[in-house]
Parts: C-alpha cells; sequence; structure tokens
C-alpha cells in the first residue's frame, strides 16, 4: 500500500513517529496538548513504568514486535534527524543505544534481527532521507528543541 502517507517500511511499529517528523519537516506544527486524551491499546512502556516492569512487559510480547520496535526506532532517527543533531547528542545516544544493545545481547537475542534488518533498509532508507531533507523547511535547532 503506498499512501504517501504512511512510509510503508514502517508497516507496524513508529510509523507515526515517522510522520510527525516528516510533517515538521514540511513546515507542519506539532502542539502538545497536555489535557489531551488518548487511548492506545498497545503493551505500554512509559515513562512512568519502572525498568523492571518494562523488562517484564517486553518478554510478554512476541517477539516480531521487538524485533520491528527496534528496527524502526533506528530507521526513524537515521531517516529523520540533521547530522548535526546527531554529533551533539552523540553522547546521549550512543550512550542509549549500548545500554540496548547490551540488553538484547544478553536477554533477547532474536531482537538483534532487527539490526540487520535496519543495515538491508538503509540504503532506500538514506535516499528518502536526502529526499526530506533537501526539502525541509526547518534547521537542526528546531529539532533540537524537542529534546
Amino acid at each position: 500500500m503506498n499512501s504517501n502517507i504512511f512510509d510503508d517500511n514502517f508497516f507496524i511499529y513508529k510509523e507515526d513517529i515517522d510522520l510527525s517528523w516528516r510533517l515538521r519537516h514540511a513546515g507542519w506544527n506539532i502542539w502538545y496538548m497536555p489535557d489531551a486524551i488518548a487511548y492506545h491499546d498497545r503493551w505500554e512502556t512509559g515513562s512512568s513504568i519502572s525498568g523492571r516492569d518494562v523488562i517484564k512487559k517486553r518478554k510478554r510480547k512476541p517477539d516480531l514486535i521487538n524485533l520491528y520496535s527496534y528496527r524502526n526506532h533506528l530507521l526513524v532517527i537515521a531517516k529523520n534527524q540533521f547530522l548535526v543533531n546527531l554529533i551533539i547528542f552523540f553522547p546521549a545516544i550512543i550512550f542509549y543505544e549500548l545500554k540496548k544493545l547490551l540488553y538484547l545481547l544478553l536477554f533477547e537475542r532474536k531482537t538483534l534481527k532487527g539490526l540487520g534488518y535496519f543495515l538491508l533498509s538503509l540504503p532506500l532508507t538514506c535516499k528518502k532521507r536526502n529526499a526530506i531533507l533537501s526539502k525541509s523547511k526547518i534547521k537542526p535547532s528546531d529539532i533540537r528543541r524537542w529534546f
């Protein structure tokens, strides 16, 4: 399905995040509405959940969910983030990603296939990245305010 709204590479997980980034690059504003209530029937892992609870919930998820969530997390960053922001946030990014990689190596090896799938998707992702960033109507500093 090629809707030109959602990227077909994100057929499951993180497609909403990718869309938000692309809308922002296209010049749309993204608003935080603290009083809004949304219901999402999915495995929750919000910031209010302890690390142990997150791990318990991850272990109950089907392997494919973890695999595509991991792959798509990497694709979103590779596809949408400005290089200068990657450099600025490099210490935080590398710490987070290495911590996640260590966890996967020790406890969730099946999810590591997502890294391989990410690498296979990288050439197409880079083409999409170039198209997005060449038309971007925002500056890297606009994105940095998100973080």
